[in-house]
Order: C-alpha cells, then structure tokens, then sequence
C-alpha cells in the first residue's frame, strides 16, 4: 500500500507515478480528491485509490464576527515562495491600498535553502506599514492576532490544511478554487474563487475576494456539517476498504 499526500503535477512527479505506482496493483491511500484526479491522470486506476482526510479531534471555536473596517488577514504556511505570501502582500499594496485600516499578517517561516524567498518578502512589504511579517507560531496564538486566513498558492495545494485550522479556531477562510484547498474551503464554508493565469489578473481576484469576504461573504460551516469528514471513524473505514482491495486482514 502507498500513501501519497502531495499533489507533484509536472514532469518529474508525473514520471515516478507512471513507472513506480500505475504499473502495479496495489492500494494508494491520496490525501484528497484533488490528488485522486492527479494520479488517476498520470495511469493509475480509480479503483485502486481511496481519499483520506486528517482527523481532527476536540471542540472548535465558535466562529468570530468580522469587522469590515479592520479585518486583519493571515496567510499562513512555509515561505518557500509558493504559499501566497508575495501575492496576498502585492494585493493588498496595490487594490487594497485604500484599506489603511486592514491589516494583513504573514506567518511561517523558510528552510535554510530558503532564506533567500523570505529576505525578498521582507523588502517588499518594508514600505507599508500594514503588513507585517510574524515569524512561524503555533495556530492557536495565529488565530487570536486575526479574523481570516487566505489560501492562495502558487500552486495547487495535495489539501487544505489551513482552511480547515482556521475554521477549527473560528476564523473564516478564502482562497483559490484550486487542488485540495478547493475541497476543505467547500466543506468549512469558504470563499472560494477561480484563479486566473494572469498575474495581475490574481491580484485583482484575490482583492475582489477579500473585500467580499469582510461584507460576510463565506460564513462558516456547522460542527455537525464539518466534524464527520474528519473523524476517526471515517478513516478507519477508509483504512478498513483499502486492507480489503490489498487482501489482507480487516481491523476493527
């Protein structure tokens, strides 16, 4: 059996599905349906392959009330240069500038490799004071700085892992009807909106995003609509249909 928990649509990722995953038999666990779709893509059999969502566990936060006049935005994840931090921070400097009472918060931090992505962020935000850089934080602090995170990579993301921490500590969430995040922003009661393949053409999106979301656009989703895709009975059915596929013995 094989878990596959990133979505590596191009040449390189395509290739080692083709000849080490599509040409044999057996089970693939895919972190979402997004990367369903991509390896089914790339030769491997519907049947083989059951999606898997994380289980979350304990009790969420109700969700916040937004402020239209001060809504402080978080885009949070590794800043490699891929996760949005750039795009989100040109947004907000160029359609969002007259916004003086927004405030945006980039958090994550970079690998070694990666100082390099990190010391462009901070030159280009150097000269508006409404953005500011935050450093890597545990998301239970993230959420008491902000009122919503904004999904929008470079590239389609295997899942929506910060949508869906977001809606646990009660914030809302927008982002890119793209790969995984596409499915949690559906569950959890995001904003979701088409990403265009111009450049500025996305800054205008994710402006346009932004400002229908702090006029109450994207209003979170119930514990009882959300909760049962991530429960640990649902993956231990999950686990339970791909042992039958593979012929071994079932787990209770």
């Amino acid at each position: 059996m094989l878990s596959v928990h990133e979505l590596l649509d191009n040449n390189l990722g395509n290739y080692l599905v083709r000849f080490f995953v599509a040409p044999f038999s057996f089970p693939v666990q895919a972190a979402s349906y997004a990367v369903k779709a991509w390896l089914v893509g790339a030769g491997v059999g519907a049947e083989r392959i059951f999606v898997a969502y994380p289980v979350i566990e304990g009790q969420p936060v109700s969700p916040r009330p937004l402020c239209a006049e001060s809504l402080n935005i978080a885009v949070v994840g590794r800043v490699n240069g891929t996760k949005g931090h750039s795009e989100v921070a040109r947004a907000f400097r160029t359609y969002l500038a007259h916004k003086q009472q927004w405030r945006l918060s980039l958090y994550g931090s970079p690998y070694v490799s990666q100082r390099k992505e990190l010391d462009e962020l901070l030159e280009e935000i150097k000269d508006d004071s409404r953005i500011r850089y935050r450093g890597e934080r545990p998301f239970g602090e993230i959420a008491q700085e902000v009122d919503a995170v904004a999904s929008f990579p470079q590239k389609p993301e295997s899942f929506g892992l910060v949508p869906l921490e977001g809606w646990f500590h009660g914030l809302r969430s927008v982002g890119w009807r793209w790969g995984g995040a596409a499915e949690v922003l559906r569950i959890v009661g995001g904003l979701d909106c088409e990403r265009p393949q111009d450049a500025e053409a996305r800054l205008v999106s994710i402006s346009c995003a932004l400002e229908e979301l702090s006029c109450g656009r994207g209003v979170p989703a119930t514990e009882q609509h959300v909760l049962p895709h991530f429960s640990r009975e649902r993956r231990k059915q999950n686990t339970r249909e791909m042992l039958e596929a593979a012929g071994l013995p079932r787990i209770e």
